[in-house]
């Protein structure tokens, strides 16, 4: 699955996601996870996979969540790992004054990719 911000100049700021496909489980949990980039703070780096760590805290000082530098159409993807019919999605958006419109406008797009060995 992935998400991204369709023709427009943004990063992907302080997110965390859930995908729903079975059970009320998250499928998306602790899944391999990838970004247009990844942001690094001072004090933090906002890597992928901490979007499907489970933890869903807002503030991002606090390491819980994905980040990337502006790009031009920013993405974000999972390997669900299987195929399955999803049900939901749930982003939780960085809650802060200063970011909380950031994920105003985002396409889900789901990619099944078959890999033969």
């Amino acid at each position: 699955m992935a998400t991204f911000l369709p023709h427009s100049v943004a990063w992907l700021h302080c997110i965390s996601v859930a995908v729903y496909g079975r059970l009320d489980v998250n499928d998306a949990l602790n899944r391999p996870a990838y970004q247009v980039s990844t942001y690094g703070h001072p004090s933090v780096i906002a890597y992928a996979h901490l979007a499907v760590d489970g933890n869903n805290n807002t503030e991002f000082l606090m390491g819980s969540c994905a980040s990337s530098y502006a790009a031009t159409d920013p993405w974000w993807a999972v390997d669900l790992g299987v195929k399955l019919h999803v049900y939901g999605v749930k982003f939780t958006n960085r809650k802060h004054t200063c970011c909380g419109t950031y994920w105003q406008s985002i396409a889900v797009v789901m990619i099944i990719v078959f890999m033969y060995l």
